[in-house]
């Protein structure tokens, strides 16, 4: 029985440069992805998020794949995540479970679509991961605002915790191509029912609005710590002008008794 292994091994790969680099020709693909065969029946593909999808291939053989792989990572990460898939190749009507699935035929069009759903779902733990991750360091710095009064962070901290979220959200909607259907599946019915039951297996949609959710609420928290920041620089900078002001004034008064 064939298995589907993907890990999450980076922030982002450069498919691009590793494309040009590996020298074997790409099965399926686009700027976003590779689908490679490997040896007499194993296949890997490579996504542009920083996920790998393997099948057919012996631990020695993956291990040498994502070596290579490693020159073309954006932020490796020091521990991958991973997600697999058991495929039954039999007869009769498809059958998807939340660690295996049956199929009438593997052909390439499928082997394509089940290693993409794997790679997109380990891909969406690392995301969500990341996601509440900054969620939960935006409501310790709310709840400090709320005990002390004020935040231990400078007003260039906070523009990098906006620019953090923005970015994660940009990364989230220009690399998962989640909420798509692939263009085989307007022509091929199996193909369209299996997508269709893979997206309500794996969960893709609401784990992708989770994501999405929680990265808006940590951007708009962050945005109101910046106002408030930034409020209180302004009532600083306010009262230091009136200190000079002031100053200014009893130098006035000072030299004015003294003539």
């Amino acid at each position: 029985m064939p298995r589907i292994l993907a890990f999450q091994i980076a922030k982002q790969i450069d498919i691009k440069a590793f494309r040009k680099a590996f020298a074997a020709p790409v099965l399926a693909g686009d700027s976003a992805e590779a689908l490679y065969a490997h040896g007499p029946a194993g296949h890997f593909a490579v996504f542009e998020y920083g996920a790998v999808a393997f099948v057919g291939l012996d631990d020695l053989e993956r291990s040498n794949i994502l070596q290579f792989i490693q020159p073309f990572c954006l932020e490796n990460l020091a521990e991958r995540l991973s997600e697999l898939l058991d495929v039954d190749v039999r007869p009769g009507p498809v059958e998807v479970g939340h660690t295996s699935v049956a199929v009438p035929e593997l052909n390439l069009e499928t082997l394509r679509m089940l290693m993409t759903y794997v790679a997109q779902s380990v891909a969406l733990d690392f995301f969500a991961a990341q996601a509440q991750h900054l969620l939960a360091n935006t409501k310790v710095l709310s709840l400090a605002l709320e005990q002390k009064g004020r935040i231990e962070l400078s007003g260039d901290q906070l523009v990098r915790y906006v620019a953090k979220s923005m970015n994660l959200k940009h990364t989230i909607v220009g690399s998962l191509y989640i909420l798509d259907s692939p263009d085989e599946t307007w022509e091929n019915q199996e193909l369209d029912r299996l997508d269709r039951a893979l997206k309500r297996t794996f969960d893709i949609q609401t784990r992708y609005r989770s994501i999405a959710e929680d990265i808006q609420m940590a951007q708009e928290n962050l945005d109101l710590l910046r106002g408030l920041s930034q409020l209180r620089k302004s009532t600083q900078l306010e009262w230091i002008i009136i200190l000079l002001i002031l100053v200014e004034v009893l130098n006035i008064f000072v030299e004015r008794i003294w003539r």
